[in-house]
């Protein structure tokens, strides 16, 4: 059933019983892989109307005197929600061993849908109390779609260390999980730096990464915090504007830290796209400077629909290499 070593049987024993709810542990998570932080009112709405088809799976704490949830969490908060006291679940064997138990929530999980990058972390932490690093490597991070290799379990690792609240915006989808990976890092300013942040600013995922190599980047080259960086007079200013929205602050601070990052570069660029306006190209005809400026191959661009226009495009842009417009252009590299 299950690929684990250590001596486990591929069987497990359960039996369907119908249990009180008052003896479940709702607020026991040890085999709790879900972040899920969506509400349950279609869950509630489907177990109202047609009951609950897919009963969870117990384990009885004989030490404890109450079941523990193995899988199923949220159909139990949903039958909760609506006023049941029973339910029918799967009751697994007292002589089951825990990992055995881990692993079928583990599985029923994965047998539905993909999880995120915090369960994979939360279920990679938990697979490492009952084997080896080895073990996990090797059988557990391929069944969960994950290269088998040291990185990635440090990165597992650090990820399921991270605070609280960075979790919980991994969780909830404000930070992107790659990010997380890389912030987790940083020590804990920074990280804490980082997501005061993103709470006054809205970054797509693609922007957040620019962002956060932008700042370390920075944080590196000049020897700074995150909160130094953020505490500059020109990203306060953005960050403190009234009119803008959240994903207009978000645009303008990631152009002032390119700004920062890369001040010879953007300055060549303001000084390109200056003699550019100058210059009047055609509608339709666009001038590209050597990538980051470097070497003196110029791209031209020319739009046109039949060859009247391209002839007409071509003149103009002649006129101006005659009489040496384009020189000035030319000279930014």
């Amino acid at each position: 059933m299950f690929p684990y070593s250590g001596g486990f049987t591929a069987h497990m024993d359960y039996m369907l019983k119908t249990i009180e709810i008052s003896s479940i542990c709702v607020k026991e998570k040890k085999f709790l892989i879900s972040t899920d932080t969506h509400n349950n009112n279609l869950l509630e709405k489907s177990i109202k109307r047609i009951g609950l088809l897919n009963p969870p799976y117990l384990y009885f704490d004989a030490i404890k005197q109450y079941y523990s949830i193995v899988c199923g969490y949220r159909r139990i908060a949903a039958c909760i929600a609506c006023g049941w006291k029973k339910i029918s679940a799967y009751v697994i064997a007292a002589d089951t061993k825990e990992p055995e138990i881990f692993l079928l929530g583990l599985y029923d999980n994965l047998a539905h849908r993909i999880l995120n990058p915090l369960e994979l972390a939360h279920a990679t932490t938990k697979l490492l109390t009952y084997f080896s690093e080895e073990t996990v490597i090797r059988d557990y991070l391929p069944l969960m779609g994950l290269p088998p290799t040291h990185k990635t379990l440090e990165h597992l690792r650090a990820l399921a260390g991270l605070e609280a609240e960075i979790q919980n915006a991994v969780a909830n989808g404000t930070l992107a999980g790659a990010i997380a990976v890389k912030l987790a890092q940083r020590d804990i300013a920074d990280q804490r730096a980082f997501m005061a942040l993103l709470a006054q600013v809205h970054l797509s995922t693609g922007k957040q990464e620019e962002v956060f190599s932008y700042c370390s980047d920075i944080s590196v080259r000049d020897n700074v915090s995150y909160q130094e960086i953020f505490n500059a007079p020109p990203i306060r200013e953005i960050l403190n504007q009234g009119k803008l929205n959240r994903t207009q602050k978000g645009d303008q601070l990631r152009s002032c830290l390119r700004k920062m990052r890369f001040p010879q570069l953007t300055q060549r660029e303001n000084i390109f796209a200056q003699k550019l306006k100058k210059l009047r190209l055609p509608s339709g005809v666009q001038l590209a400077a050597p990538p980051f400026f470097e070497g003196r191959t110029f791209c031209l661009r020319v739009e046109f629909q039949d060859t009247q226009e391209l002839e007409d495009k071509a003149t103009h842009v002649l006129r101006l290499i005659k009489n040496n417009s384009f020189n000035d252009v030319l000279e930014v590299c």
